[in-house]
């Protein structure tokens, strides 16, 4: 679990969101754009939820994270 701010704003270095490179992205992405509303558990930075919302969805969109420090960078 990250402890402070710096940690934190490595997690998106370490564990990029990118379809076009990991096909799993690619799957949930596509899950997540055909959905009314999202729960993300386990969200970390939230990166999913944010290319969601710049991609134009425009329904809800919440993330759940154990790591409060991950849960303020995604704010």
């Amino acid at each position: 679990m990250f402890s402070d701010d710096d940690a934190a704003a490595l997690y998106d270095v370490l564990n990029p969101w990118d379809p076009a490179v990991w096909p799993g992205d690619g799957f949930y992405e596509q899950a997540v754009m055909a959905s009314d509303s999202v729960l993300d558990v386990g969200c970390g930075t939230g990166a999913m939820l944010h290319r969601a919302r710049e991609r134009g969805h425009l329904g809800r969109l919440a993330g759940l994270d154990p790591d409060l420090v991950t849960i303020a960078v995604r704010r």
